[in-house]
């Protein structure tokens, strides 16, 4: 790479997707210590995503008028932060204000990473820089996984301190091995709360969607939905019914997160090149409900509840891409903006929905998640029929 202050960018964030990965696989273990309820996992994480949504637009602004490594060392600090709260939690309000913490202040990291890595691109190796952003989170955090379960093992503080000295590490380093994007012109003007509330932005912006479009919307929240109340719970149910060492979630953290590279680089692709991505998402979606209705239909039987579960993961890694992909998908490229931040907006708020459902859903039975997440995958399909069939009947709009 002939960029250095690229490179360097992608050493640190690598470095920092791996640490924030850390206790990820050794949570559910962590809070059956403090004898946390199990609805707390769900919730904990439903409160953490909600404080990114609200303060995204904040940071965003902020990264108008200061340096993005400055920021982003910022959010490195935020993390560990949030992080020493909740390894110091032993009760259900400490634990919701460690994930307060960490939601409001993480944004400052990753809204300025991205803003960094787009402003030091071009439009030749824009695309080039954000598949090789993407593709180091995916490792990073198989990594992650992996490093935190096995060292979980032995001591879960010590996974704890681990994560937030290297954290912390990463944001003393930062501002000085990492300068600004160059030909930036900082802002001075005064930050106008009113217009970076989320709610008034999507409200406004949702004037200008079509019903095509507000259907596409709807899948887009019920993947976030279904995947998130699924994901948020499968660890914890590993450790809580299967009594799995922490170092198991890790191995298989590390196995999902090769095959979804795989299917990434293979299956992916070939979906774009070679099918309708409007018909091969219906297909998608349905094997991702009927593969968790398998899981669970075996939940008895460890090795194909484990195998089960791999396919799902397999079908899961390619959908979120072909949303993606979807996205700009016949429509004008001078609404790429506004497009673009309804997408994140109404995918937040699944993953904001779904991990609170989640929880109350796990107190009632450890599969009701599960059950929750096929349903919401089986919802996702059936729009995506209609969606096609609007999009088939649409009026032709700017080329795209």
């Amino acid at each position: 790479m002939k960029d250095k202050s690229v490179l360097k960018f992608f050493i640190i964030y690598f470095g920092f997707t791996i640490v924030s990965n850390f206790v990820h696989s050794i949570t559910p273990a962590f809070l059956q210590m403090i004898a946390a309820p199990s609805y707390i996992n769900g919730v904990a994480f439903s409160v953490m995503s909600l404080c990114s949504f609200f303060a995204s637009p904040f940071w965003g602004k902020m990264g108008d008028r200061r340096p993005y490594p400055a920021l982003m060392a910022f959010g490195f600090f935020g993390y560990a932060l949030g992080q020493c709260f909740f390894s110091m939690a032993r009760g259900v309000p400490m634990l919701l204000f460690a994930r307060i913490i960490s939601g409001l202040l993480n944004g400052a990291l990753s809204v300025n990473a991205l803003s960094y890595l787009i402003s030091v691109s071009t439009e030749q190796n824009r695309g080039q820089y954000l598949a090789i952003f993407a593709m180091l989170q995916s490792v990073g955090t198989c990594i992650g996984y992996l490093i935190g379960g096995i060292m979980g093992d032995y001591s879960l503080m010590l996974v704890f301190y681990a994560q937030i000295g290297s954290a912390a590490a990463l944001g003393l380093i930062t501002p000085f091995v990492l300068k600004d994007a160059p030909g930036r012109t900082l802002s001075n003007e005064k930050i106008d709360f009113a217009k970076i509330n989320p709610v008034t932005s999507m409200t406004a912006s949702m004037k200008r969607v079509d019903a095509a479009m507000a259907v596409y919307l709807a899948v887009v929240f019920c993947f976030g939905f279904a995947m998130m109340s699924y994901d948020n719970y499968f660890g914890y149910f590993l450790r809580d019914q299967f009594g799995f060492p922490t170092s198991y979630n890790g191995y298989f953290k590390a196995v999902i997160g090769v095959i979804a590279i795989i299917a990434n680089s293979t299956i992916n692709i070939w979906i774009n090149n070679h099918t309708n991505v409007r018909r091969s998402i219906t297909v998608i979606l349905g094997l991702c409900s009927v593969s968790i209705a398998a899981m669970l239909m075996v939940s008895g039987t460890i090795p194909a509840f484990l195998g089960a579960a791999l396919l799902y993961y397999t079908c899961n890694a390619i959908t979120l891409p072909i949303l993606q992909v979807m996205m700009m998908k016949d429509e004008d490229k001078s609404e790429t903006g506004t497009i673009s931040g309804l997408f994140n907006a109404f995918f937040s708020l699944g993953r904001t929905f779904g991990p609170l459902i989640a929880a109350a859903a796990y107190g009632l039975n450890p599969l009701y998640p599960f059950m929750l997440a096929a349903a919401s995958y089986l919802i996702a399909a059936l729009l995506s029929i209609r969606n096609k069939r609007q999009y088939d009947h649409r009026p032709a709009r700017t080329a795209q």
